[in-house]
């Protein structure tokens, strides 16, 4: 049989959430690729993800991995403990550079840069040649964690790009048709958008004057910086 031979593409984990469509449009990787991962937000990210990647990026080609079962492992928070060892993994698979959306507000530590330092190692360890497989040179990369949400939405509307993939892109923990408006993905989406002058399109109740972002100013207020790094003062600016 012959062996496993690299494929030399591009992969960017695609969930359809506010990071992942900026990638998408400014970085063209090869593929798109959404990891199923029976989450309680699972069944709508799976319908934006595909729409929007039709819609708005076509130079890509858009897959959708073999479903993993991490529900009996998501916390009341929502937090899954280890979801982006297993999606890497997955990733793996199409693709030898692969994408996390992640950015300098994001805290867990499936989204550091000692995680994907140590991610690209065990890839490059586990695909050495051997009797079954060619040589994969693998390469884990957090291509924008370098900045905010905020910077990152702004880079994607100076470049011109179609700036309806931004309100169309979904970032909640509920399933529902309307974004809730008052979980932290949509809090943090909705001041990114908000300051870049972008259309948040509608949500089940308004960001503006939800709880979440009261605790949230509070935090950013309280933690001079140490909450959520340089995203802490958008927090504070926003209206």
């Amino acid at each position: 049989m012959k062996k496993k031979q690299p494929t030399g593409r591009t992969v960017l984990l695609f969930s359809g959430g506010l990071d992942s469509v900026c990638i998408a449009g400014l970085m063209q990787p090869d593929v798109l690729l959404r990891v199923p991962t029976n989450s309680d937000y699972d069944m709508r990210e799976a319908v934006k993800a595909g729409e929007l990647a039709q819609r708005y990026f076509p130079n890509s080609y858009y897959n959708v991995a073999p479903l993993i079962d991490l529900h009996p492992f998501e916390r009341p928070d929502h937090i899954v403990p280890l979801r982006n060892l297993y999606m890497v993994t997955h990733a793996a698979q199409y693709g030898e550079t692969i994408w996390l959306g992640a950015v300098e507000g994001d805290r867990t530590l499936d989204k550091s840069k000692p995680f994907i330092h140590m991610a690209t190692e065990m890839l490059n360890f586990l695909m050495q040649n051997q009797h079954w497989c060619e040589r994969h040179r693998y390469l884990v990369l957090l291509p924008v964690k370098h900045m905010t949400k905020r910077e990152l939405v702004s880079w994607y509307v100076e470049s011109r790009l179609d700036t309806r993939a931004l309100t169309e892109s979904w970032s909640c923990y509920k399933s529902t048709t309307l974004a809730c408006g008052d979980c932290k993905p949509c809090i943090r989406r909705w001041v990114a958008l908000t300051l870049n002058g972008v259309d948040p399109g509608v949500y089940d109740s308004n960001p503006q004057t939800s709880r979440t972002l009261i605790n949230m100013r509070a935090a950013a207020a309280e933690g001079a910086g140490n909450y959520r790094g340089r995203e802490d003062a958008d927090l504070l600016e926003v209206a």
